[in-house]
């Protein structure tokens, strides 16, 4: 589905229609409900060139990071030690943070290959006047954005609906990640 059908969808359900209205609840469901759980992943390898240094990743992936999954060293060979993330307050440990598009590394010396791994920013669902927008996760769960949208303009006929969809969807999303099955207990989102 693109964005024209779910927004169609939205206002056909639910009888709501004022399209910057529809728009703003399609948005809303992606950003709070939707990218959380997607976790589509992105990579980028990168040499350090002396100790300490404040990387700027705003050039290469900034705007695309949601949240790093890892950091590793990769210069001997493919597998790599990981390097710690930190916090934001923790400046004086070996490791990496992230603030204010800049990935700080900390006590990494020079010449280092690093694989950084990070979850990617789904692109906003409601910008672009004249293409057809397609959402980034996969067709099989579009139907989250017509169900989030109705579910937050009309509560009590659709919300049940919408979290039982958004659950099977990050049970979807943890059993990518897990090899062969592993057992999966979900949390409440509370």
């Amino acid at each position: 589905m693109d964005l024209t059908e779910i927004r169609n969808r939205v206002m056909r359900v639910t009888g709501h229609l004022n399209v910057d209205d529809v728009d703003a609840e399609i948005n809303m469901v992606q950003r709070q409900y939707v990218q959380p759980v997607a976790k589509i992943p992105g990579e980028v390898t990168y040499t350090t060139l002396e100790d300490n240094e404040e990387l700027d990743v705003a050039a290469d992936i900034a705007e695309d990071v949601y949240l790093f999954n890892f950091i590793r060293d990769i210069t001997l060979d493919n597998r790599g030690s990981p390097v710690p993330l930190l916090k934001d307050s923790d400046t004086r440990t070996y490791g990496a943070r992230y603030h204010n598009g800049k990935l700080a590394l900390l006590g990494i010396g020079e010449g280092r290959k690093l694989l950084i791994a990070y979850y990617k920013r789904l692109a906003s669902i409601g910008e672009g006047l004249n293409e057809v927008i397609v959402p980034e996760i996969p067709e099989q769960w579009h139907d989250l954005y017509w169900i989030g949208a109705a579910a937050m303009i009309n509560p009590e006929r659709y919300y049940g609906l919408f979290q039982d969809r958004l659950t099977e969807f990050k049970r979807e999303r943890i059993r990518e990640a897990r090899p062969y099955g592993a057992r999966i207990n979900l949390r409440g989102w509370w």
